[in-house]
């Protein structure tokens, strides 16, 4: 996957860069909403949405965030898992990636490193609107229990560059 999203960025063209996972759907709003989020926060890079999680079916969870809206985001509540964002949720600004290293390709998954050294960099701001509906399945890969080694050695390899960058002390 993440040899995949370096494939797509490397060849994206416009202003911004979205993700949609293949099995995952985007309410028709949403990304005229987070457009309109990022030409009113300039100073931010990406924007995400609440989300609806559903298994083909049924509503598993209707939001993620239980109404709260986040007004200042930091890799921090990324890191510490207070806030999961999920990749089909984001629109990023195309020109944050000039300050970041891209997916790790030797990572199967890489999500969270990106998204995390994205939000240390360019900053993040949350449309509390469930715009993204996210399907839960057993051939998820993210609930594949083989990943979850893999994204734990992702968090500890992100946590390892903040310190190095000076991002993250180890007194936080």
């Amino acid at each position: 996957i993440s040899k995949l999203r370096n494939f797509g960025l490397s060849k994206a063209s416009g202003e911004y860069i979205a993700y949609l996972d293949a099995d995952d759907v985007w309410e028709k709003e949403k990304l005229q909403e987070q457009i309109d989020l990022l030409k009113n926060n300039p100073s931010k890079g990406l924007v995400f949405t609440d989300v609806i999680e559903f298994d083909g079916s049924a509503i598993i969870k209707n939001g993620l965030y239980q109404h709260k809206v986040w007004k200042d985001i930091s890799f921090k509540d990324i890191l510490s898992n207070t806030l999961p964002i999920y990749p089909s949720s984001i629109l990023y600004r195309k020109t944050g990636l000039e300050k970041i290293t891209w997916h790790d390709e030797s990572f199967l998954w890489n999500d969270l490193g990106f998204i995390t050294r994205f939000v240390a960099y360019n900053g993040a701001v949350m449309s509390p609107k469930k715009l993204t509906r996210i399907r839960k399945h057993n051939s998820n890969i993210s609930t594949i229990k083989r990943n979850e080694a893999v994204g734990f050695r992702d968090m500890i390899n992100t946590t390892e560059f903040l310190f190095k960058q000076n991002l993250l002390s180890r007194a936080e």
